[in-house]
Protein backbone atom coordinates (compact mmCIF):
# COMPACT_ATOMS: atom_id res chain seq x y z
CA UNK A 1 0.00 0.00 0.00
CA UNK A 2 1.68 3.48 -0.79
CA UNK A 3 1.26 6.52 1.31
CA UNK A 4 0.55 9.71 -0.20
CA UNK A 5 1.77 11.77 3.13
CA UNK A 6 0.14 14.74 5.14
CA UNK A 7 -1.42 14.66 8.22
CA UNK A 8 -2.76 12.51 10.31
CA UNK A 9 -4.57 12.53 13.87
CA UNK A 10 -6.84 10.28 15.90
CA UNK A 11 -10.31 11.85 15.90
CA UNK A 12 -12.01 8.59 17.36
CA UNK A 13 -14.27 5.97 17.20
CA UNK A 14 -16.18 6.14 13.97
CA UNK A 15 -19.43 4.88 13.56
CA UNK A 16 -19.21 2.57 16.72
CA UNK A 17 -22.75 2.52 17.09
CA UNK A 18 -23.59 1.52 13.66
CA UNK A 19 -23.51 -2.54 14.25
CA UNK A 20 -21.46 -2.47 10.59
CA UNK A 21 -18.61 -5.72 10.56
CA UNK A 22 -14.99 -3.74 9.73
CA UNK A 23 -14.59 -5.69 6.45
CA UNK A 24 -17.76 -4.17 4.77
CA UNK A 25 -16.86 -0.48 5.38
CA UNK A 26 -15.93 2.03 2.87
CA UNK A 27 -15.28 5.61 2.60
CA UNK A 28 -16.02 7.51 0.22
CA UNK A 29 -17.79 10.36 -1.67
CA UNK A 30 -20.82 9.47 -3.42
CA UNK A 31 -23.53 12.18 -2.53
CA UNK A 32 -24.65 14.03 -5.42
CA UNK A 33 -23.68 17.89 -4.07
CA UNK A 34 -20.01 16.92 -4.47
CA UNK A 35 -19.18 18.10 -1.47
CA UNK A 36 -15.53 16.45 -1.16
CA UNK A 37 -16.36 14.50 1.93
CA UNK A 38 -16.39 10.83 2.87
CA UNK A 39 -19.40 9.38 3.11
CA UNK A 40 -19.74 6.01 5.36
CA UNK A 41 -20.75 3.17 3.28
CA UNK A 42 -21.31 -0.27 4.11
CA UNK A 43 -21.11 -3.01 0.86
CA UNK A 44 -22.14 -6.70 2.11
CA UNK A 45 -21.53 -9.93 0.92
CA UNK A 46 -24.43 -9.67 -2.19
CA UNK A 47 -23.36 -6.18 -3.41
CA UNK A 48 -25.75 -4.17 -1.91
CA UNK A 49 -24.49 -1.08 -0.36
CA UNK A 50 -25.90 1.21 2.33
CA UNK A 51 -24.91 4.53 2.90
CA UNK A 52 -24.80 7.24 5.48
CA UNK A 53 -24.15 10.99 3.95
CA UNK A 54 -21.52 12.94 5.89
CA UNK A 55 -24.04 16.21 7.17
CA UNK A 56 -20.87 17.10 9.06
CA UNK A 57 -20.02 20.94 9.06
CA UNK A 58 -16.18 21.05 7.47
CA UNK A 59 -14.91 22.84 10.62
CA UNK A 60 -15.95 19.91 12.39
CA UNK A 61 -12.91 17.83 13.46
CA UNK A 62 -10.92 21.19 14.44
CA UNK A 63 -11.29 19.86 17.52
CA UNK A 64 -11.19 16.22 18.96
CA UNK A 65 -14.99 14.58 19.69
CA UNK A 66 -14.46 11.19 21.86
Amino acid sequence: MRRLGGKFRDIGKIAGDAEVPPKDVQFADVDVDGDGKADFLRIGWTGVMHAWLNELPADYFDTFHP
